[in-house]
């Protein structure tokens, strides 16, 4: 179906992610070029068990409403993430899309500020007829909905109807304590990418108990004094400052997710010695 000037589309967007709660999954945004108005609903999240223990999902809709016939091309839409097996960062993306509008029927006006609520009324969310990565669809339907998913655990970050595909591949099953441990970090890593203190914070005091159980920190602070890396105790504080300060500072959590696998990578280091030596002296 074609646009039309002053009829509303919903575009759904959803986020999906293994080992992750939706509230720690970051916003999804979308910028539209002049002629072209936008009224985002509020996201709908939700949480569902999984091989993983969790998949969040994050979902939103957006009515886009033209205000002017000619063509149009929806931005990409990119989203930062960590490749845990590649151990750096990544980028998912949904194409441009090229779109046309037409005129209003003849004898109809529509305002500048078309209202949007019609629209936005809360629906079953339908699965379309997905198309194959790399087609261009020359007709949407009246609620277009993309899927992005995004493989915490897996190498590969692919679009939601293309894992479906094939068989997406999954992680070897690890121990149940170890696989703890890496849902922790998961979770560290998705509130750093996300630039989010508040939630970084909360996470690294998780990811710190899981660490020591047998001692867990109480405080950022304590996590701090137990790390080798330099650079990773002056990441916390900056952490703490933008967490504590009396007005609001930009936080850059890529850099305290660097210095943390730094430190993970020091720590097997100085374990190798002694797993070594330990085979010289078996009585």
């Amino acid at each position: 179906r074609q646009f039309t000037v002053g009829e509303p589309v919903t575009r759904t967007l959803m986020l999906f992610a293994d080992g992750l709660t939706s509230a720690q999954l970051p916003e999804l945004k979308m910028t539209l070029p002049e002629g072209l108005k936008q009224y985002p609903d509020q996201p709908v999240l939700h949480d569902r068990e999984s091989k993983e223990g969790i998949t969040g999902i994050r979902q939103v809709k957006i009515a886009i409403v033209p205000s002017r016939s000619g063509s149009f091309t929806l931005p990409a839409i990119k989203l930062d993430w960590w490749n845990t097996t590649e151990r750096r960062m990544e980028t998912a993306s949904i194409a441009e899309q090229q779109i046309e509008v037409l005129p209003a029927p003849a004898g109809e006006t529509h305002s500048a500020e078309p209202k949007a609520p019609a629209a936005l009324q809360p629906q079953q969310l339908t699965a379309p007829n997905l198309p194959t990565a790399g087609n261009t669809a020359t007709a949407w339907p009246e609620s277009l909905t993309i899927f992005l998913g995004l493989g915490w655990l897996v190498t590969a970050i692919t679009w939601w109807y293309s894992a479906h595909r094939g068989r997406r591949t999954q992680s070897e099953t690890a121990p149940t304590a170890d696989r703890t441990g890496k849902t922790g970090l998961r979770v560290l890593r998705a509130a750093c990418l996300a630039n989010d203190p508040e939630a970084g914070g909360k996470a690294l005091l998780e990811w710190g108990r899981l660490r020591w159980p047998d001692a867990p920190p109480r405080t950022l602070g304590s996590i701090a004094e137990r790390a080798i890396n330099i650079e990773l105790k002056k990441q916390i504080a900056e952490l703490e400052r933008a967490l504590y300060a009396a007005a609001p500072l930009p936080w850059q959590g890529a850099a305290l997710l660097t210095q943390l696998e730094t430190e993970r990578r020091t720590k097997s280091t100085h374990r190798q010695p002694e797993e070594a030596i330990a085979p010289l002296h078996p009585g």
